[in-house]
């Protein structure tokens, strides 16, 4: 079962700087309401929608710092690494289109992670990857600005994964043919 954030050595702070994790809850009151192990033994679908509510919250609340953290921060890349790919696995149909353009964001300035987040997770790569013209390149808020921030994304991602030369060759060459043959769409 994935977990939609990672608790490493330095005790999460750095997923969020303080000892707040996903949702805010703290680690003691997520282990004392057993979510970690309700998570790692329930393969329900209550549970996967309560992960995905919580993995969107956290998303919301963060989208100004989600890209900041991975051109930037290497000590959360981890966590909010697995924070996307866990919250794309577990998404909803509305989750997916927010949670896909912070995806796209993590293989532009972090290839290797992202890739290798992919790689352990086929079926979600499968699954993103059919996915890609609906939820990464529509524009559905109709702003211009937000079509132009589509077609930068589309070029700077086509060139990260053009030149990616780690250990993940072929789900970056899988990722880029995909994204060379997407257009980005208006919906009006």
């Amino acid at each position: 079962m994935m977990c939609g954030f990672l608790v490493d050595g330095s005790g999460a702070r750095s997923f969020q700087g303080a000892e707040m994790i996903s949702g805010g809850y703290s680690i003691g009151v997520i282990l004392k309401r057993g979510l970690i192990p309700a998570l790692m033994l329930c393969g329900t679908a209550a549970v996967a929608d309560e992960l995905a509510e919580v993995n969107g919250e956290w998303l919301h609340r963060h989208e100004a710092e989600i890209v900041d953290l991975l051109q930037h921060n290497e000590t959360s890349v981890v966590p909010v690494i697995n924070l996307l790919g866990n919250t794309w696995a577990v998404r909803d149909g509305a989750l997916g289109s927010e949670v896909s353009p912070y995806i796209a964001e993590a293989l532009v300035y972090r290839a290797d992670s992202m890739l290798a987040w992919f790689a352990a997770h086929r079926s979600a790569l499968d699954a993103w990857l059919a996915s890609v013209p609906d939820s990464l390149f529509t524009n559905y808020s109709g702003r211009a600005a937000y079509a132009e921030y589509l077609a930068d994304l589309k070029a700077r991602l086509l060139a990260s994964l053009e030149g990616y030369r780690g250990e993940h060759q072929a789900e970056a060459a899988r990722i880029a043919d995909v994204i060379a043959t997407a257009e980005v769409r208006e919906t009006r």
